[in-house]
């Protein structure tokens, strides 16, 4: 009994990583953005969402144009606190990859007089992965010297005096 068990784990375990590989490759043409005000949408999401990412990231060298976007809309429910975050799904990978980018560069994104965040959509227990690096992240913000980042799915890498390392979260 004990070998099927170790078996059947064994079993949902991979078929548990295959999921979790299909629901973030169907999520990889989307993007969240956080902390835009509820109500400017004003019934039309998707070209709300492709005027704002226009808005923001718009100018020499930023988008020249509104991205084509598949849909958008706000996320869970409305909780009278926080805004609730967009989900867009572009319809090019490209215009997506050049969106993430230009928000890199350009850093702190403003909108109405308040920040704006835009971020590649994971799925759950991939942004469970990810978050477990932010402890290590804070220690690592503001050195000198220190460059790191995230590759996909949840490697972090940092650079230090040109020498890079990957590490994976440890598991307890």
């Amino acid at each position: 009994m004990e070998k099927q068990y170790d078996q059947l784990y064994d079993n949902y375990k991979i078929l548990q990583a295959k999921t979790d590989d299909l629901e973030n490759r169907g999520r990889r043409c989307n993007i969240r953005i956080l902390h835009v005000k509820e109500g400017l949408e004003s019934g039309n999401p998707t070209t709300c969402v492709a005027n704002l990412l226009t808005e923001i990231l718009g100018g020499p060298g930023g988008l020249q144009s509104p991205p084509t976007l598949d849909r958008a809309h706000r996320t869970g429910p409305a909780n009278g606190g926080r805004p609730r975050s967009f989900l867009a799904r572009f319809h090019y990978f490209q215009e997506k990859e050049q969106v993430l980018r230009l928000a890199r560069e350009k850093g702190r994104l403003e909108f109405q007089g308040g920040q704006v965040m835009i971020f590649p959509d994971f799925s759950a227990g991939l942004s469970k992965r990810r978050a477990e690096f932010i402890e290590v992240k804070k220690l690592l913000w503001g050195k000198e010297g220190v460059r790191y980042g995230l590759v996909y799915p949840a490697r972090l890498r940092v650079s230090f005096q040109g020498r890079r390392t990957c590490s994976t979260p440890r598991r307890l």
